[in-house]
């Protein structure tokens, strides 16, 4: 297994960005793990089954741009239609609690590490995916900057936030945690590429 860095925290608190930069800087491999889910809970939508689209993520792929994440699936970009609220609504209360579908994805998230490096970001990188990772990074904010972050101006849209912290934290399976080993850093009052130097410092 080559260098791993692991990304962890909760939402909003700029993983992807921080991730896609990180990965762009040191020119290796990213693997941003809650669209392995979205993914599904997306080939679900559109009327297969959880069994076949555990065989279509195969051919998922990531690659880093200067400008964002692409998401390549059948010679397609489909980061947009990943991102969609109801897509991730679905991944998060109906798959990533699934322990059969973690257990599934595993061996894939790793197999990602196997012959290059990687910047990989999600909720459970260091804690249990990837254990002996080199660097192990848990990113928080506070949830207003989170909100503001995500576009997020109504109430209901602020609950919902905040429900998906108690779900990630609570759920029995693969439980967002922080690693005893994480180097915790609060982006509340920091620019994405201040993170990324951050982490660049650890890193060396």
């Amino acid at each position: 297994m080559k260098q791993v860095i692991a990304i962890d925290g909760v939402g909003g608190a700029g993983k992807t960005t921080v991730a896609h930069l990180l990965a762009l800087r040191l020119g290796i491999n990213l693997l941003p793990s809650g669209l392995l889910y979205r993914f599904l809970a997306w080939d679900i939508t559109q009327k297969h089954s959880l069994k076949d689209a555990l065989d279509h993520i195969l051919e998922l792929k990531f690659r880093v741009a200067p400008d964002g994440v692409i998401a390549e699936y059948q010679g397609s970009n489909i980061y947009h239609y990943l991102m969609q609220n109801q897509i991730g609504t679905i991944a998060s209360k109906h798959i990533a609690q699934d322990a059969m579908v973690r257990e599934a994805l595993l061996p894939i998230q790793r197999e990602y590490a196997l012959n290059e490096s990687l910047v990989c970001e999600g909720r459970d990188m260091a804690s249990v995916v990837f254990p002996e990772c080199d660097v192990a990074v848990y990113l928080t904010a506070t949830l207003s900057v989170r909100n503001r972050r995500r576009g997020i101006v109504t109430a209901e849209d602020e609950k919902t936030l905040a429900q998906r912290d108690l779900q990630d934290m609570s759920r029995k399976v693969a439980p967002l945690t922080i690693h005893p080993k994480s180097h915790i850093i609060d982006t509340s009052y920091a620019t994405s590429e201040q993170v990324v130097d951050h982490i660049m410092a650890l890193i060396q």
